[in-house]
């Protein structure tokens, strides 16, 4: 039987932590939460929860809204949102650096240091390896 190839990026699951920088770009191009949902093809409510979830993750805000007036509203980057879209975007690069390794190496099982333990990670704060060195109670 004939296997089926393997899809390395869709296994890794990206998807949702690449939809929420890409809504916090949008964000930051657009100047309203609201036009990047537009953009994105998701609700209002879906962008800010993508945002919120983002500024969680990271420990500070990411986006400064200002309260609608007769202009309406609108939305910012801080200096935190944006640090966080350079680094997701050189992160973004290393990955695709090893997953262009791991196709030219055919699907084969390669070693790739702890890069491989990216994929078992859901947050923005957990991408990089490292090794504890001691726990204080």
């Amino acid at each position: 039987m004939k296997q089926k190839p393997l899809r390395l990026a869709g296994a890794l699951g990206y998807e949702s932590a690449d939809k929420r920088i890409y809504i916090l770009r949008l964000v930051g191009v657009a100047g309203s939460i609201s036009e990047a949902a537009r953009a994105a093809g998701v609700s209002y409510k879906a962008a800010w929860q993508a945002v919120d979830t983002l500024g969680n993750l990271a420990g500070t805000a990411l986006v400064e809204s200002t309260v609608g007036g007769a202009g309406g509203g609108g939305a910012r980057l801080t200096e935190a949102g944006r640090q966080l879209l350079l680094a997701a975007a050189e992160v973004a690069h290393a990955r695709e650096q090893v997953l262009a390794r791991l196709a030219r190496a055919g699907g084969g099982v390669i070693q790739v240091g702890g890069v491989a333990a990216l994929g078992l990670r859901t947050s923005m704060r957990n991408q990089l390896p490292c090794t504890v060195k001691s726990l204080k109670a």
